[in-house]
């Protein structure tokens, strides 16, 4: 896992991880959701990104 955070609204928290590839990912997600406390996930993906030059 790279970050995780508490936030407020639905949902309740966001994990920001790092992964190989989709199987990876999907171990990860099942992992995730073999904890008792978590009783949902949904799963984004970033495709890309910008920085802003100030």
């Amino acid at each position: 896992m790279q970050a995780v955070f508490t936030i407020a609204g639905d949902p309740d928290a966001l994990v920001n991880v790092r992964v190989r590839d989709i199987e990876h990912l999907q171990q990860v997600i099942d992992a995730l959701r073999r904890v008792g406390q978590v009783t949902g996930t949904k799963t984004l993906m970033v495709l890309g990104s910008w920085t802003r030059n100030d």
